[in-house]
């Protein structure tokens, strides 16, 4: 009688080991020392993820790893679309450049991915170069302190109390501010979105290289709102339980999925170990640090997510499949010179 008790508790801990999730790739023991160069966007060097993740793929895999950083989506982009270009891996690619720019072709596919532990969000194609790491829809990020009737619909977003009370980033240097551009057109066509900005011009405070300097200038008080994620609520009461005043909506009209990506150059040295460390990045365990660091769902719907994560609603009414690639290619210089003159007055 008296090893009953033992005997339940090793069970219970057998049971418990069975039931654990392997967060992390298998392997492989004895791996030879090699090299790996990446270019990426600054934040994810700046958000703290780059220390995680390189430090511990380096220390599995018996790699020595560099990085380049860029601090917007244009400057990372023309560094991989360069023909001198010595690089492995590319991480922080937005999908609303490899739209507009084409990017496929300075990337090498990625053969045997789980794809099946992909998003249904993200309609990943596994012919495509370009990998997702974590989506978002885009939203109205406001606070509830200086905003006491929030905007629901791009009409409200119009009205005149809103007057420089908004910041958005520039869509010719960020990635999501480039997504908010091909928002707006695919939701009100080529003559609708060009009225609604020419309404909304009186509304903008300020134009921002990146979104962090968006997300600094709600923290601060120096806007009210921003066009953002509709992750960015939850991501900043995780960081800080107290900033539970920042809210997010999307619009009634429709919301649009921004991505981003890592893909395999094709000048890569050594694609071989480039595609363990793209394994390593979708992963559930590297996946669940990004979320925490970017504030990104994970492109890998075996994450366990934060609570706060956990309840944001599914919105299934987005726009972003209603402009395929062909017409972002074809119209995105013209959406761009059009927001160019009417952000520096030369349009009325």
């Amino acid at each position: 009688m008296k090893r009953f008790p033992v005997l339940i508790i090793i069970l219970a801990l057998a049971l418990t080991s069975c039931g654990k999730k392997d967060d992390k790739p298998k392997v492989p023991a004895n791996l030879p020392a090699s090299k790996l160069s990446i270019l990426a966007i600054q934040q994810f060097r700046s958000s703290g993820l780059e220390a995680i993740i390189t430090r511990e793929f380096s220390r599995l895999y018996n790699c020595s790893i560099t990085t380049t950083t860029y601090p917007t989506s244009h400057e990372l982009m023309e560094a991989a679309s360069s023909d001198s270009c010595i690089a492995d891996l590319v991480i922080g690619i937005p999908g609303s450049f490899a739209y507009g720019d084409s990017l496929d072709q300075y990337f090498l596919p990625v053969k045997d991915l789980q794809v099946n532990k992909f998003s249904r969000e993200l309609s990943y194609d596994p012919a495509d170069p370009l990998i997702p790491y974590g989506f978002a829809n885009l939203a109205i990020v406001y606070n509830e302190r200086q905003i006491d009737i929030p905007p629901t619909t791009f009409g409200d977003l119009q009205d005149a109390r809103y007057i420089s009370q908004m910041a958005i980033c520039d869509p010719n240097v960020s990635g999501l501010g480039r997504s908010s551009l091909i928002w707006t057109r695919a939701l009100f066509g080529e003559d609708g979105f060009r009225m609604l900005w020419l309404s909304l011009r009186k509304n903008i405070g300020k134009k921002l290289e990146a979104p962090e300097e968006g997300l600094k200038a709600l923290e601060s008080g120096q806007y009210a709102m921003i066009i953002g994620l509709n992750t960015y609520s939850a991501w900043l009461k995780e960081q800080d339980p107290n900033l539970d005043y920042f809210k997010s909506v999307i619009p009634g009209e429709g919301s649009f999925i921004y991505t981003e990506h890592t893909a395999i150059h094709k000048n890569s040295a050594n694609p071989k170990i480039a595609k363990a460390f793209i394994e390593y990045l979708i992963s559930p365990g590297s996946q669940k640090t990004m979320v925490y660091k970017l504030g990104l769902f994970p492109a890998n719907s075996t994450t366990e997510l934060p609570l706060s994560f956990a309840r944001i609603p599914i919105y299934s009414h987005s726009t972003h499949h209603k402009l395929d690639k062909t017409a972002i290619n074809e119209g995105i210089k013209g959406w761009l010179d059009f927001w160019n003159d009417l952000t520096n007055f030369r349009i009325n």
